[in-house]
């Protein structure tokens, strides 16, 4: 006899009953990491405002100058050049910093 699929009220179910968490962010970028600090809350379910650990990640650059982003906000981790596109499968980060290196770049970015 199969075990039952667990009961989840946040997010909207996914394979095996777990939930399936979003998150988009948009915009321009200034020099400080204080400027753009993205919290993934889940936009699925909106209202919910739960906080979840991503499973993934996508960076684009739609800017002309590199991008660089940290965990901590104080920490260079990683840098994404200008038309790049950087994607993380199994990275577990509950938010991230981005700046720009010139100001004014414009980003995207997915957290699932």
């Amino acid at each position: 006899m199969p075990l039952p699929e667990p009961a989840y009220t946040e997010g909207t179910a996914g394979a095996h009953g777990l939930p399936d968490h979003d998150f988009y962010g948009s915009g321009v970028l200034t020099t400080a990491f204080a400027g753009t600090f993205l919290e993934f809350r889940d936009q699925t379910n909106p209202g919910s405002g739960v906080n979840f650990l991503s499973q993934g990640m996508i960076y684009a650059n739609d800017g002309a100058s590199d991008i660089e982003f940290s965990w901590d906000g104080v920490a260079i981790n990683g840098v994404v050049k200008p038309g790049e596109v950087l994607t993380f499968d199994n990275r577990h980060k509950l938010k991230t910093y981005i700046r720009g290196t010139a100001g004014g770049e414009a980003y995207r970015f997915w957290a699932w």
